[in-house]
């Protein structure tokens, strides 16, 4: 059992071995095939025999992690790997003479395509790796040359707060070819998206397209430009946390003002306390989102319009107030406040002023009607009319600011909602 097993594992070790390309050579033999290639090899002339025919190469672009992305700056910083293949016509060997296949040189050594980020936010244009002494230039024995590097991009990017928390961004990562489309073209494959290897905690990647195209130059030469478009969004858990759900409960809170009694001595206070929480609020959203006009943000739109509310519920508040305390002095309606009240149908009888009539009464107990053709006089009380009184406007105001706030506050959360909605679920992807 020992013995087959001890053979299948050489068997899988030849295997790989063959696999993988790795043939046993010398140190002497790596050497001796480094200065045969390189002796007459010159890094800064494009390893093609016809020179009038352009070099291809491919680019491949995978996305490591979103670092970080500043909305009210417009910077996107990422992590990633970038992936160059074109062919070397002047670096090829035979592989069985010297027993390699593979071979790894320094960028320095040999010729190299050069691309650079068009939108970069900083200096440096193009994708910083730091020292570059354990980047290497993997190549084949048929010519093929493959060089990966990762490092940091840091790219421009202007941020779409419209549907905050639950924005979405794209940004694009636009690669400028250096040279001309006649001496180096360079081409990218729409391969699948994988998802990044790390996640941000602040932003999660939905989608990376690659696409290339040629960009014409103001004097008139056609340069390659790869072009990354990335699509995220944001986690909008702690926002919805500590500022969207606040908001909505201060705002049923200070429609409740309108329950408390007016002889408790509180509900001016508390309104006003209600609406500097909500301004508070405000300049706390406001910090949070770039200054820009254009797209204004719903969710700003929406604290405003219960900042609006609010200061409306103070005044309405201010007015209820004045009410009972005229209804305290037992002060007399103004007639136009008292045409408007009778109009809307909300005219009560004075308390303990008229008594209801009871529903069946002793012919003795009624009194009979005057008669029109006597000219006895009529009582002054019998002629008056019932006026309302400033408990009644009170009364009034109470209800109807209750109901109308209510109202108004159901419709404008319900059309948030119905907008927030609509954007996360029935908006496609790039």
């Amino acid at each position: 059992m020992f013995p087959l097993c001890a053979n299948t594992f050489l068997l899988y070790l030849c295997f790989m071995t063959w696999a993988s390309g790795v043939y046993a050579h010398t140190y002497d033999d790596e050497q001796n095939l480094r200065h045969s290639i390189l002796a007459n090899y010159t890094p800064g002339i494009r390893p093609v025999i016809q020179q009038s025919q352009p070099t291809t190469v491919m680019v491949e672009f995978r996305l490591m992690e979103i670092l970080s992305f500043d909305d009210r700056a417009g910077v996107l910083k990422t992590m990633c790997i970038l992936t160059l293949q074109w062919m070397d016509e002047k670096i090829r060997w035979n592989a069985s003479m010297y027993d390699i296949r593979m071979l790894f040189l320094p960028p320095t050594s040999v010729w190299m395509p050069r691309l650079f980020l068009n939108d970069a936010a900083t200096q440096h244009m193009h994708i910083e790796t730091g020292d570059n002494e354990d980047s290497q230039v993997r190549l084949s024995s048929n010519g093929m040359a493959i060089y990966s590097y990762a490092g940091l991009s840091t790219t421009r990017c202007d941020a779409s707060i419209m549907y905050f928390p639950f924005d979405q961004h794209t940004c694009e990562l636009n690669f400028l070819s250096h040279e001309h489309t006649d001496r180096v073209i360079f081409l990218t494959s729409d391969l699948p998206f994988n998802l990044p290897e790390y996640t941000n905690k602040e932003w999660e990647v939905q989608s990376v397209k690659k696409s290339h195209s040629i960009l014409s130059l103001s004097n008139g030469v056609n340069h390659s430009n790869i072009k990354i478009t990335i699509q995220f969004k944001r986690k909008p858990g702690f926002v919805i946390l500590n500022i969207f759900v606040p908001i909505p409960c201060f705002g049923i809170i200070n429609i409740l003002v309108f329950l408390l009694p007016e002889s408790s001595g509180e509900r001016i206070s508390f309104s006003i306390t209600i609406l500097l929480t909500l301004v508070f609020f405000l300049n706390l959203v406001a910090e949070c989102l770039p200054p820009i006009s254009d797209p204004v943000s719903i969710f700003n739109i929406i604290i405003m319009t219960q900042v609006q509310n609010s200061l409306l519920i103070v005044i309405a508040t201010i007015f209820s107030l004045v009410a009972y305390e005229n209804a305290q002095k037992e002060k007399e309606v103004p007639y136009i406040l008292s045409c408007i009240i009778s109009m809307v149908g909300k005219s009560v009888k004075r308390k303990n002023k008229v008594e209801t009539t009871p529903a069946c009464h002793p012919e003795e107990d009624i009194l009979p009607f005057p008669d029109k053709n006597t000219d006895e006089p009529v009582e002054k009380d019998d002629l008056k009319i019932d006026q309302p009184t400033w408990d009644t406007v009170s009364d009034l105001c109470n209800r109807f600011c209750l109901r109308s706030f209510l109202f108004l506050f159901s419709i404008e959360w319900l059309v948030y909602i119905i907008l927030m909605v609509s954007y996360c679920y029935f908006t496609p992807l790039i």
